[in-house]
Order: C-alpha cells, then structure tokens, then sequence
C-alpha cells in the first residue's frame, strides 16, 4: 500500500513553530475605564471591554472629570495607566494587593491611595501625579519612582506607626512624611526583600514632626536604614532650626538626624 505520509518541508515547520509559539503567548489587551460615577474595580460593566483586567491586560483609567476606582478584589496587571487630562482619577487601593509587571504611571491628575494591601511587581511604577499612603507596603522587586512634578504623602496615623517597603523607592520630586516612620525593610521572612530609598539630585524629603525613617532586619532587628541621598532634606517645622540641609553623598542614617 502505497503510503500518504509526506515529510514537513522546513517552510511549513517554521509556520508550525511560530503558531505554537504565538498561542502561547496571550496578546496584551488595553481595558479602559468607562463609568464616570466610579465604582469598584471587580464589576465588569465597568470597563471597555465588559471584563475584570486580568494578568495580560493594560489597565487605562484616564476619565474626564473626578472619579474613584476601588480595587475591591486582589489584582495582576500588565501594565496600569492612571489620569487624565484633566479633574482627578483615584484608585484606592482598600487593602488589597495590586501587582504590575511592566512600565506603569500614575500621571499628573491621577491619585493612587495606598491604604492597605501591597503595592508590587517588577514593572516600574512612576508617581506624576501623588501617591497617598496610609497603609500597607511596597512589595518584595518593587520599583517606584517619584517624577520631577510628583509627590508621595506618607502618613502612618500616629508617631510609632510604620509604612514599609521591601523594593526601590526613588524620589526626584517630594516625599512628605507626616507622621510616623518610612521603614527599610531587609526581611527574609517576606522573600529577602530589600528596601533602599534612594533621594535623587532634586529630591525633597519634607519629615513633620515626629516622623522618621528606620530600617529593619529579621537577622539583627532594628538598624540604620539603607539611604542614598543626593537631593535635599528638611527637618520638622516645628523644630530649629527649620533649614534645608543639603546632602552629597551616600548616607546610611536617618535624614532627621543629619
């Protein structure tokens, strides 16, 4: 019996990898939202098209007008573009964890609310707009810039209470700590995250008073937090004298007692 069997040509195998190798890559969707009342991140109605974002998809809230976004549920995204052209877009984050794995921003009308949860991922996340952190942490790899025209309001609720983070945190435009403690944290117990804040020339770091910035280590407990500063820091207000202090090299101590 003759046999039907014919050998691949190299043109068809070629074909025939490339196609294997395409499904099992998912294309990255945009899911942008569309209710301009707000309203909670897991209702599908919410987004164009109708579906929650989803690990390969590039969230976009970037509505005319005053909006607030709550991420009801745990996310992983892509990417996340916050802000518009004009009024205010705030997601807040209400104790859940939000994880971004490629360049996001937050731009200049947007407000991301930290007030809980974890903020992680190895994408970069640079803050144009403001970043509000009340609570919660920066998570093991993250990577969060503060641009020239941004800021980070840091503010723990009491002297004593902390905001950690385990990831690089970069400031070239204002970090107001208000009250509390910014903590470093070297924690093996939460995958040897390793928390560095970095004061770029131009940086300002603004401490009210009380506040500070400490470090952490589950091998030696309490240390000296792990600083690189080369912008400016000012001291309490309340406190004299009341001046910029400008620092040139790489500091291992907390800005307040420069």
């Amino acid at each position: 019996m003759e046999s039907n069997f014919r050998p691949m040509t190299k043109t068809a195998l070629v074909l025939a990898l490339g196609l294997a190798v395409f499904a099992s890559n998912p294309a990255y969707a945009a899911i942008a939202w569309t209710n301009l009342l707000g309203g909670n991140w897991s209702d599908s109605s919410n987004w164009n098209p109708n579906q929650v974002p989803g690990t390969f998809d590039d969230v976009v809230i970037t509505n005319t007008g005053t909006i607030t976004v709550t991420l009801d549920v745990s996310a992983t995204v892509n990417s996340l573009r916050l802000g518009g052209n004009s009024g205010q877009q705030t997601l807040t984050m209400a104790g859940n964890n939000l994880t971004v794995n490629n360049d996001s921003q937050v731009q200049s009308h947007g407000r991301l609310q930290l007030d809980g949860g974890s903020l992680g991922g190895v994408g970069g996340l640079t803050i144009q707009g403001q970043l509000n952190w009340s609570g919660g942490r920066l998570d093991v790899g993250s990577r969060l810039q503060v641009a020239t025209n941004g800021s980070v309001v840091a503010n723990a609720g009491a002297v004593g209470n902390l905001l950690e983070f385990l990831g690089v945190l970069t400031n070239r435009g204002t970090i107001f700590i208000t009250n509390g403690s910014l903590r470093c944290l070297d924690y093996i117990g939460d995958g040897g995250g390793y928390g560095l804040l970095v004061n770029a020339p131009g940086g300002l770091i603004d401490l009210g008073s009380g506040a500070t910035i400490d470090s952490y280590n589950d091998n030696t407990g309490t240390g000296l937090p792990m600083v690189v500063n080369y912008g400016t820091a000012i001291m309490a207000r309340s406190e004299s004298p009341a001046a910029p202090i400008p620092i040139g090299s790489i500091r291992h101590s907390t800005i307040l007692g420069l």
